[in-house]
């Protein structure tokens, strides 16, 4: 509603801002005409004529050594892959003691947050 309305007023206003109908014709200077070239002396004259360029230019190629051995290392050895979960002994598979009682603690994804509840160890 609030572009509508915007849009009307604005319109309104570019309406009754306006004066008399002017064309860009009226406004502007008419296009330049394509007449006839203007004779060559008046550009000066011509250029010389290039020739191929030196012998020089097209010498033998640079002769490059071998690169210095100590500035490379061995590559690196591969990523390692961790397989998801947990780790072997994590806090996620020991008991946990209430009260004399073992408890391991579930853990979940509810809507983007990790959730976790103890339930009885059985």
């Amino acid at each position: 509603m609030r572009t509508l309305m915007l849009t009307v007023s604005t319109l309104a206003a570019m309406v009754t801002m306006t004066p008399a109908q002017v064309f860009a014709a009226d406004i502007t200077r008419p296009a330049p005409s394509y007449g006839p070239p203007p004779p060559p002396q008046a550009y000066g004259p011509p250029p010389p004529v290039y020739g191929p360029p030196p012998a020089q230019a097209y010498g033998p190629a640079p002769v490059y050594g071998p690169p210095p051995v100590v500035a490379y290392d061995p590559p690196p050895p591969p990523q390692a892959y961790v397989a998801p979960g947990y780790s072997p002994g994590s806090e996620y598979e020991q008991p946990i003691y209430v009260e004399g009682q073992p408890y391991y603690r579930e853990c979940w994804w509810d809507w983007g947050r990790r959730r976790c509840e103890l339930r009885p160890w059985r």
